[in-house]
């Protein structure tokens, strides 16, 4: 059994990037790698006091400049440069999202394109506008890196597709709560809920209603 545990607990551990709570007394758990529900709660009252707010006029517009390619298959980078002038100059975006949607085609690019992608679109809004980084990804271990990530080139929140399970299948609101409140409790910057269904789950009105109830989800 306590084998089992053991195995159960770097597995765990291993797909949640080491940002899992382990009561004590569980057992299996090395003490330096592992964090007691008492710590993750302090770390998580301790982001929520440092979380942004995301200031937007109201109405007001999030657009995702489209990703230009060169024949190559390459990020055309003076075509972005175009594209992003034009979604803050002629659209007047409220918001530009760096790699967040699918139309962005960012799920074909390697995970170090796709971070350059974020970072020349960060670094072609130059301020005019608050950027939201798309962090999406199967893995809950590259959700957390991303979001590092946008938070180090300078981004002013983060976009994240509510998922399918890693199974199949459309998670139960309370997985869903537990998958959002761990990227909340990890990262400062406030969360854009993003659905598309097909990609990510389908849900009910009801289910994103009660997400965003959630402190942090903009």
């Amino acid at each position: 059994i306590q084998e089992f545990k053991d195995s159960a607990a770097r597995a765990a551990m291993e797909h949640f990037g080491g940002q899992v709570a382990w009561p004590p007394g569980c057992g299996g758990a090395p003490a330096r790698r592992w964090t007691t529900c008492d710590e993750n709660r302090d770390r998580g009252d301790r982001l929520m006091a440092a979380r942004q707010k995301l200031q937007l006029p109201r109405p007001s517009t999030m657009v995702p400049p489209l990703t230009p390619f060169t024949a190559e298959g390459r990020v055309d980078a003076a075509g972005l440069a175009r594209m992003v002038d034009y979604v803050v100059e002629d659209c007047q975006a409220g918001l530009v999202v760096a790699a967040g949607v699918e139309a962005q085609e960012y799920q074909y690019l390697g995970l170090e394109d796709r971070k350059d992608l974020v970072r020349r679109t960060i670094d072609l809004v130059a301020g005019r506008r608050p950027v939201a980084v798309g962090i999406s990804h199967p893995s809950m271990k590259q959700v957390l890196a991303l979001a590092d990530f946008a938070q180090e080139c300078g981004a002013q929140a983060l976009q994240l597709l509510a998922p399918m399970k890693p199974t199949g299948g459309v998670a139960r609101p309370a997985e869903l709560e537990r998958y959002f409140r761990a990227v909340l409790d990890h990262s400062p910057l406030p969360l854009i809920l993003y659905l598309n269904a097909g990609p990510g789950a389908d849900l009910s009105i009801k289910d994103p209603v009660e997400l965003s109830t959630l402190e942090g989800i903009d």
